[in-house]
């Protein structure tokens, strides 16, 4: 059962220019923020444009990929899954700003990575022979 709450016009046009600002910010993209939230890229396009009246699951998802505050009364219950995720993520960054962009680019060469055909993914890893194995 999924529960949603209608928000107000004020609360609405607010969320809708935060979201603007961070995929603006971070220069994301709606594939990218689909495939971090897990929400469909057409809804992910729909709710970035500002386009919903209710806070969803779909909602909340992209506002925690994002890493906006959310209002923890309409938000489903917390995803095990996703809470090691983000613990891990945020083991590996050292709190800057460089390594916040170094990981984000590694995320997304990931995401494209995942997109390709398995049989393209196997042929872009480098061959056991071209990794050098001698100490340096």
């Amino acid at each position: 059962m999924q529960i949603c709450m209608k928000l107000s016009v004020k609360s609405r046009e607010n969320l809708a220019r935060q979201l603007r600002e961070v995929i603006k910010e971070r220069e994301v993209t709606y594939a990218e923020i689909a495939s971090l939230s897990g929400v469909h890229p057409s809804q992910v396009s729909r709710i970035c444009r500002g386009e919903f009246k209710t806070a969803s699951a779909n909602l909340v998802q992209i506002c925690t990929a994002l890493g906006l505050a959310e209002d923890r009364s309409t938000s489903p219950a917390p995803n095990p899954s996703r809470q090691l995720l983000e613990k891990s993520i945020g083991a590996l960054w050292d709190q800057t700003p460089e390594d916040a962009d170094r990981l984000l680019k590694l995320m997304r060469q990931l995401a494209e990575l995942r997109r390709q055909p398995r049989k393209r993914r196997l042929s872009a890893l480098p061959r056991a022979s071209a990794i050098r194995t001698d100490p340096c």
